[in-house]
């Protein structure tokens, strides 16, 4: 890796997508990651995952670059993105291609959502549904049509097969450096999705591919994502690569109790800042304890 980063020092990285302004979940995650490499004497990089190309703007990565300075936050070597490294992630998708773990996927959300609907109507039975509450995509003539755009998706239901076994495990590691291993069933996924119609990679495949290529050993994030590790352990698994160990840290909540998302456009560390918030409120409303 670009960092000469000595082998077994652990790295962690922390990865916003500069497709709008950090809040102040995203700088709990920033900490966490920042105090753990630290703690553990180890490498800490910052990644733009900027996966999807019509929502990434320079204004996002030079907002969060100011944001990271004024949380305190410093890292190894120049920011990493996920498009520097397409290659390596093209090269990956051909092997699962290759290998047959891949399909052609044209229905569009609609038309999944419709084809679950039909069949809890005409069945009275529930259609399958994965962690993330995302329905199972259905198998499908409409697939084998040559005309319109596809996605590329991972053909699950014979990942088990291949690997010979019907779980995935992880080690979760916390703080005190007590470590507990994790066990998940591959049947609580569908084929999800590696590359998206419009051409885009997926985040939980590309990351997969880049932390691997920049040599990410401890991976810190929230407890959001804890269940999407089972997908990434089946990706490292197909593709041979070793499996970084993991660490899920609690959310920051609304007062809805609702964890806080760009996507309902929860109030941005910029703004928060322009109001006059200083980092020691921030520290404060988070729990955050400094030094």
């Amino acid at each position: 890796m670009s960092q000469n980063v000595p082998d077994l020092q652990p790295v962690f990285r922390f990865a916003p997508s500069p497709n709008g302004e950090l809040h102040i979940g995203h700088a709990l995650s920033a900490l966490t990651n920042h105090r753990m490499a630290e703690q553990l004497g180890g490498v800490f990089l910052l990644r733009f995952d900027d996966t999807d190309r019509g929502r990434v703007r320079p204004q996002y990565e030079a907002q969060i670059l100011d944001d990271l300075a004024w949380l305190g936050i410093t890292w190894s070597g120049d920011p990493l993105r996920f498009t520097t490294a397409r290659g390596e992630i093209d090269a990956c998708l051909k092997t699962l291609r290759l290998k047959g773990q891949t399909f052609q996927a044209r229905l569009s959300r609609k038309q999944i959502k419709d084809a679950a609907s039909a069949h809890e109507r005409e069945t009275g039975t529930p259609w399958p549904k994965d962690p993330d509450g995302a329905p199972f995509y259905p198998k499908s003539p409409q697939d084998t049509a040559s005309n319109g755009d596809a996605a590329e998706r991972l053909r699950m239901s014979s990942v088990a097969e291949t690997l010979g076994r019907e779980t995935v495990v992880w080690t979760e590691f916390d703080a005190d450096g007590s470590t507990t291993q994790q066990e998940r069933a591959i049947s609580d996924w569908g084929d999800v999705v590696l590359r998206a119609k419009s051409g885009d990679d997926v985040y939980t495949f590309a990351t997969v591919v880049h932390d691997n290529l920049i040599g990410v050993s401890h991976i810190v994030r929230g407890t959001d994502m804890q269940e999407n590790t089972t997908v990434q352990r089946v990706l490292q698994e197909l593709l041979g690569l070793p499996a970084p160990i993991y660490h899920h840290h609690r959310l920051v909540l609304d007062d809805a109790g609702k964890k806080l998302s760009k996507s309902d456009k929860s109030i941005s560390l910029r703004a928060l800042r322009a109001e006059g918030m200083t980092r020691d409120q921030l520290f404060e409303q988070i729990g955050w304890v400094d030094g």
